[in-house]
């Protein structure tokens, strides 16, 4: 039985080509993502070369390559207020507008500022759409298979590390210096067009719908997701209204009172529940694998390889492994759950941290990334969503920046391997932090999840709330306490 009281439908609902059009649709972001991550360390073999652009210092070059990621934290906060306002689509559809704008500024540049000003510009749109598009799926998803769609947000970022590193290997023999970067960056144009012609014929969010009043319009998405299926539609359409209603209980209250983030923090369950995305965020920069995709073409020339083409075409063969091991949590995320996988993946990565230190160290010279995103997408209310997600995707590019711009400085300090060493650390104080606080929430409905986060004696009064709501709903509804009680994780 779901929060409204309606009894969930016994049998699943037949899922058409519709749900897999919308999310691969929207996880084109991902791409994006992931094209910019890995086609910079291949253009950045040439740029310092190119007479426009001359001198490229070790600054001028670790500012180009991190630039990015500071203004993805910028736009991760600012996509907040607007996909609350404007809705989840629209603000996708910017991010596509100003993706195409930096990418053609890149391969136009003529100096290095106006270099920088694309970069800017590319990550202020990768900041947009590493927060709204796991939002945006998740919202749009059915429950039982939501944490497989939104993994596609990795599958695609892994996807683009791939097809950037086979661009820029195609391009590098294309006058590089010169010309071959630039096509690098330019090509990034592409599938942001793409994701903008497919999303002027897709839906908004069903739950942003009908939190600004548009019912009809929320009822033929959901048509739509569910494939027909009326016993499902009801059901939806039951929780998501139960949801609009306990928000607007919840204004009744101190904490619906203020600024967004300051009812954010005088919620308790959800001050609980920003606090554990944003550290899961966090913790997966801190493992330094954004860092290993940034650097690879240093890391890889660190061990002896002097050649340019073989650098890349390596890089190839790394980001081909990323992307295959992708699928592993793709296939587990809803057999497995969140925090099994969780806790299995991190003691892979410290494995491997440390291994990979040690191989450094000798001869001198991955299912964790997807479940950020999957949780942070399904942890909040509606109404505190947008504002926890982007500050948990902004602390995540936070960390990615600080990560990227000491991972030179590391290596010399403390050498490569120590700093893979280092890495294993903090993942293995994850691994505690997860095992501790992180619920599971495979299975739970996005409405549901909230109940995860409060104490015993908040869920007693969030339980006497509902019912006392629940007898002004249609048709009866009611609120099983047994039901919440086998959700008690703590």
């Amino acid at each position: 039985m779901g929060n409204s009281g309606i009894e969930k439908p016994e049998t699943l609902p037949k899922i058409g080509w519709f749900v897999y059009m919308l999310a691969f649709s929207a996880v084109i972001g991902g791409f994006l993502f992931g094209y910019d991550t890995g086609v910079v360390t291949a253009a950045m073999l040439y740029v310092p070369d190119n007479n426009d652009l001359k001198p490229v210092n070790s600054v001028w070059h670790e500012v180009i390559v991190s630039v990015t990621s500071g203004f993805a934290a910028i736009g991760a906060l600012l996509s907040a207020p607007g996909s609350d306002y404007f809705g989840r689509k629209k603000v996708i559809i910017a991010a596509t507008i100003v993706f195409t704008a930096g990418a053609t500024i890149c391969a136009a540049a003529w100096t290095k500022v106006v270099l920088v000003i694309g970069r800017i510009l590319l990550g202020i749109a990768i900041g947009f759409a590493s927060m709204i598009v796991p939002v945006y799926v998740s919202e749009a998803s059915p429950s039982h298979i939501r944490g497989r769609l939104v993994t596609g947000f990795q599958l695609m970022i892994t996807v683009g590390l791939v097809v950037a590193n086979l661009v820029g290997a195609g391009f590098s023999y294309v006058d590089p210096v010169n010309v071959g970067w630039r096509l690098m960056f330019g090509f990034a144009a592409v599938p942001a067009i793409i994701q903008f012609v497919c999303f002027l014929f897709l839906p908004e969010s069903p739950r942003w719908l009908y939190e600004h009043g548009k019912t009809e319009e929320t009822e033929v998405v959901l048509r739509k997701i569910y494939n027909g299926d009326e016993e499902w539609i009801k059901y939806e359409m039951a929780e998501i209204k139960y949801g609009h209603r306990m928000e607007r209980i919840a204004k009744e209250e101190n904490a619906g009172t203020g600024p967004m983030i300051v009812r954010v923090l005088r919620t308790p369950h959800v001050r609980k529940a920003l606090i554990i995305g944003s550290l899961i965020q966090a913790f997966q920069q801190l493992s330094g694998i954004n860092t290993v995709m940034y650097y690879t073409t240093s890391i890889i020339q660190s061990a002896g390889v002097t050649n340019d083409h073989a650098t890349i075409w390596i890089s190839v063969g790394t980001s081909a492994i990323n992307f295959f091991g992708t699928f592993i949590p793709m296939a587990l995320v809803e057999r497995m759950g969140r925090r099994l996988l969780f806790m299995i993946s991190m003691t892979c990565v410290i494995i491997s941290l440390l291994a990979m230190g040690t191989a450094f160290l000798l001869i001198n010279k991955v299912c964790y990334a997807p479940l950020p995103w999957v949780v942070n997408a399904e942890f909040y209310p509606l109404w505190a969503r947008s504002t926890c997600v982007s500050i948990s995707t902004a602390c995540n590019w936070i960390f990615n920046l600080l990560i990227s711009l000491t991972f030179l400085s590391l290596g010399q300090a403390i050498t490569k391997y120590g700093t893979f060493y280092l890495y294993a650390g903090f993942t293995l104080v994850a691994l505690v932090f997860v095992y501790f606080f992180l619920p599971e929430t495979r299975g739970y409905s996005i409405d549901e999840v909230e109940m995860l986060f409060m104490t015993k004696k908040a869920r007693e009064h969030a339980l006497m709330r509902k019912e006392k709501s629940a007898n002004n709903l249609e048709p009866p509804f009611h609120i099983s306490s047994i039901q919440l009680q086998s959700k008690d994780v703590y």
